[in-house]
């Protein structure tokens, strides 16, 4: 079925077929739910705060014990359900960053454990939000947050001898401020 015919049946709907779709909507789906309670109460901070919430959920447990293995694949619908509200982008960015912070916070929790397959993520996180901080023009609010971010990541992973000959031979540059 099209966009078009989507619309089509949308149309022929009365006001109270669509608040009943709508409301069947918001029961069955989270995504749709969650859509729709930003719609209703569009907060950015109180959302981008219950989106944080939800991920730092997702690498530890209770009591902040690291979880054996994260769901990146939550992490990141949850990361583009977020960017789809059209918050602001200093909210995005901010973000964007948390994800790695909450992940090098997990790997150091761990004791290192996980450490090559994180390589990789790292690098793709790192890189995504420093695109998109460039693309915004955020350099000056995030540049000095997600330089340090990458130089941590660096360091820890160069104080373990045997990662240093798996380790990505991504260099990272520094914004500048």
């Amino acid at each position: 079925m099209s966009k078009a015919s989507v619309k089509k049946a949308l149309k022929e709907l009365d006001h109270e077929g669509l608040v009943n779709l709508l409301m069947d909507l918001y029961a069955c789906r989270k995504d749709a739910k969650d859509f729709l309670e930003f719609w209703a109460d569009p907060d950015e901070e109180k959302e981008l705060e219950r989106i944080k919430e939800r991920i730092h959920k997702l690498f530890f447990l209770p009591q902040d014990k690291p979880r054996r293995k994260p769901d990146m694949t939550e992490i990141k619908t949850l990361v583009k359900n977020f960017r789809t509200l059209g918050p602001d982008p200093e909210k995005i960015a901010d973000l964007l960053i948390y994800v790695p912070e909450q992940m090098f916070e997990w790997l150091q929790r761990r004791n290192g454990t996980g450490m090559t397959a994180a390589r990789s993520r790292f690098d793709s996180m790192l890189e995504d939000s420093r695109t998109f901080i460039e693309s915004a023009g955020l350099e000056h609010v995030f540049g000095v947050r997600h330089d340090r971010l990458a130089e941590l990541i660096n360091a820890y992973y160069n104080s373990f001898p045997d990662e240093n000959r798996i380790r990505s031979s991504r260099r990272w540059v520094r914004f500048r401020h």
